[in-house]
């Protein structure tokens, strides 16, 4: 693998501010993250327009994960969008992968949860027990047990 880009980083950048999922339904998508996650509402805006896009519209939810890491959902309607879930393994497709204490319980709570798609525990890379996820609008998300 090549690097193209100058090693280093953009100046001035602190921390990661925050990270953000577009999602087809943003009322289902806020209940999972409270019911799945334990997350935090801290705001939902009303439908603005999308920067100029004639015909657009997006609400925005702020939640908070934990003690400082805010997730950001965002619901769009826009003229012609694509509305396919990348799959994990599709280019430009993604994953949030979490850290649990057990990974048994963890899975098991998942597995009560309507419309989540759980599939098997195996090893990831570095030897830790884990599973893939499937939201209930098909989003893939990650457990792994912690590290020892």
């Amino acid at each position: 693998m090549t690097v193209a880009a100058q090693a280093g980083r953009i100046p001035g950048v602190t921390a990661i501010d925050h990270i953000a999922y577009n999602v087809p339904h943003l009322d289902e998508a806020i209940a999972f993250f409270v019911a799945a996650l334990g997350c935090r509402v801290l705001s939902i805006s009303t439908p603005r327009p999308f920067q100029q896009h004639a015909d657009s519209s997006v609400v925005a939810a702020l939640l908070r994960y934990g003690e400082s890491l805010t997730i950001e959902l965002l619901e769009f309607h826009l003229p012609g969008q694509h509305t396919h879930q990348p799959a994990l393994t599709d280019a430009g497709g993604y994953h949030l992968a979490l850290a649990v204490r057990d990974l048994d319980a963890a899975v098991a709570h998942l597995r009560a949860l309507p419309g989540v798609e759980v599939g098997l525990v195996d090893a990831a890379p570095d030897g830790r027990r884990r599973v893939f996820f499937r939201t209930p609008w098909g989003m893939p998300m990650q457990l792994l047990a912690e590290r020892a």
